[in-house]
């Protein structure tokens, strides 16, 4: 599993900018005790991507703004964090296309894990 210590400073600046934020993918799982790997951290939020990225620098987090909305995925912004041997992947406005339909997936918060928010499941086994 990788190391808390970006991903929670990552949620914590954003917290500060009064950005809500939720643990997703396979660290969710891990969370719930479905999976016991994790290779990197997902998170979700459906803030503004220029309130983010200004959360992100405020914080002095490296990252960077990764492709967005391609194929299949309909997420509006994602940023990438620098973890070291890891990365955190903040997905912004997280959602999909399915037969010429935009299927929102809204970031909520159900719970807490290692201080992390959890998302909501009911969200990630749709997605």
């Amino acid at each position: 599993m990788p190391r808390l210590e970006v991903v929670l400073r990552t949620v914590e600046a954003l917290h500060r900018h009064a950005v809500v934020t939720a643990l997703g993918g396979s660290g969710l799982l891990a969370a719930l005790g479905l999976t016991d790997r994790v290779r990197d951290w997902d998170l979700t939020t459906d803030a503004e991507p220029e309130l983010v990225a200004a959360a992100l620098a405020a914080a002095g987090l490296t990252h960077d703004r990764a492709v967005a909305g391609d194929g299949r995925y309909a997420t509006r912004a994602r940023f990438r964090i620098e973890g070291g041997d890891h990365e955190v992947d903040l997905l912004v406005g997280f959602g999909f296309r399915a037969d010429g339909d935009t299927i929102a997936m809204p970031t909520r918060v159900t719970g807490q894990w290692r201080r992390l928010p959890l998302g909501d499941p009911t969200v990630w086994a749709h997605a």
